[in-house]
């Protein structure tokens, strides 16, 4: 197929064809009727969107979709026009973002930001917690500004490597269960979802979990306007924020946390999940916040490998 080969020479050449070419190519099948396409925005800034029909078009990007942005100006469009997008095409619109203006989210961050807001072209607010704006204040900042905003977060873990645990390696781990934030204590060791998440002391505050698997306790899917991205070992990562109870045990008593916490969409697919960089097989990962909050004693024992934790 045409595109098929425009797309596959797109990542053997860097990009090399013009935007004229693959544009036309894709406006010639969405005629045919072969793919989906439709316009978001107005005038010369507007974004077209693709969308195949049967099966998903491999992207020209390093990641996977069904859509494809062509000549997209991620400020081109209202926040209406955002809420009316597909989880995917608001990823692609972040990574347009990147794209075009990574020169300008990098000074941002360098500056001390811990997260950045950007409006139209600029960085129109700056935050130094742990959390960014609410909800609510991202939607009183697009009301000003008329446009669609997009929180940048920064890396502040740290966590080494992009190379792959060895055989004889391994990484620390918390056995901890999950639950929604209205549920009880009994309920969150009762029904909550249990995993291994891998505890790194120089993991401040973060703690990361799959979308896919919180869903299956009951945590709703992102809304468009919800998706964020964060930056961790150079990459970026998508996520909405949702407030879990996190609960831990030992022999003697159990108890949990109520944490707001970073639920990433795609988080098998490394391309998407930097936080499978250092560890493949991570399912969870929490800081040492977490060991704080509880207060926990926790013993690692390199000979069985095994974590065994203390309520204090």
């Amino acid at each position: 197929m045409e595109i098929e080969w425009i797309l596959r020479s797109l990542g053997e050449r860097g990009r090399s064809i013009p935007y004229t070419t693959v544009k036309a190519a894709l406006m010639r099948m969405a005629a045919q009727g072969t793919i989906e396409s439709r316009k978001v925005g107005q005038g010369r800034r507007g974004s077209w969107l693709f969308r195949g029909k049967a099966k998903p078009i491999e992207s020209s990007t390093s990641q996977r979709s069904n859509v494809h942005l062509i000549h997209a100006d991620p400020f081109a469009i209202t926040p209406e026009q955002r809420d009316r997008l597909t989880a995917d095409e608001v990823i692609f619109l972040y990574d347009l973002l990147y794209e075009r203006y990574g020169g300008l989210i990098k000074s941002a961050l360098d500056q001390g930001a811990r997260y950045v807001v950007l409006c139209d072209g600029n960085v129109v607010s700056r935050y130094s917690d742990a959390y960014g704006p609410t909800d609510e204040e991202l939607k009183l900042l697009e009301r000003k500004h008329g446009k669609a905003c997009y929180v940048v977060g920064a890396d502040v873990i740290e966590e080494a490597a992009w190379s792959q645990l060895p055989l004889a390696d391994y990484y620390p781990t918390l056995p901890i269960l999950l639950g929604l934030s209205d549920w009880s204590d009994k309920q969150v060791f009762e029904q909550g979802f249990m995993m291994n998440a891998d505890f790194d002391t120089g993991n401040p505050d973060v703690a990361a979990f799959s979308l896919d698997d919180l869903t299956k306790i009951g945590v709703q899917p992102p809304r468009p306007d919800e998706l964020r991205s964060d930056i961790h070992l150079t990459r970026p990562f998508y996520y909405a924020w949702r407030t879990l109870k996190i609960g831990a045990k030992d022999q003697r008593a159990s108890r949990s946390i109520s944490k707001s916490c970073k639920c990433l969409v795609r988080w098998t697919d490394v391309r998407v999940n930097p936080f499978l960089l250092a560890n493949p097989q991570r399912t969870g990962f929490v800081g040492r916040d977490v060991m704080l909050r509880f207060p926990l004693m926790i013993i690692l024992d390199a000979a069985k490998r095994t974590t065994r934790i203390r309520l204090l």
